[in-house]
């Protein structure tokens, strides 16, 4: 009779890293050293002014998406 042991705690982690390392070295796999984001700016808020301007102009209509109408 065979008894089922489980695997221990040193096996357990050298499957999770063979695992991750043929995730990593296959297909789909992410560049070695990849961009980094740029940092985000929040703009600053129109002032009064500018804001009194833009509603005094014309405004321009949107132009339509290329299959609208059809």
């Amino acid at each position: 009779m065979t008894a089922y042991l489980l695997p221990d705690a040193a096996h357990a982690a050298e499957t999770a890293e063979t695992r991750a390392a043929a995730l990593i070295a296959g297909p789909c796999a992410l560049p070695a050293a990849p961009m980094a984001m740029p940092p985000q700016v929040i703009e600053a808020e129109a002032g009064l002014l500018r804001r009194l301007v833009s509603l005094l102009l014309p405004q321009r209509p949107a132009t339509p998406s290329a299959g609208a109408g059809a």
